[in-house]
């Protein structure tokens, strides 16, 4: 994921006709940020585990973390082309 990439998160809600979700990072704007439909843009310049909630507006006791990780690469010098700078990427998981 690119510097101040995005990622799209999705979630489902069953058994009830209110399919409303809150989305919400965790660690705050530190950690990113995340909109209404669970689109998730990592920090510009910041590494590091970040914590994505998602709650059910039908019932605000079931919901999910996705746990992000955020890794800034460090340019490497490559031969004879120059420099070669990697980006930000972000991993995430289910947390059951």
């Amino acid at each position: 994921m690119a510097l101040n990439g995005t990622q799209q998160l999705a979630a489902t809600v069953a058994n009830t006709t209110n399919q409303g979700l809150t989305w919400s990072v965790q660690e705050g704007a530190a950690g990113g940020s995340v909109t209404t439909d669970g689109l998730y843009t990592a920090p510009q310049n910041v590494s590091g585990t970040f914590h994505v909630e998602v709650i059910s507006n039908a019932n605000t006791k079931q919901g999910d973390i996705a746990t992000l990780t955020v890794h800034l690469r460090i340019a490497r010098y490559r031969e004879p082309h120059g420099f070669s700078v990697s980006d930000l990427y972000c991993t995430y998981r289910r947390i059951e």
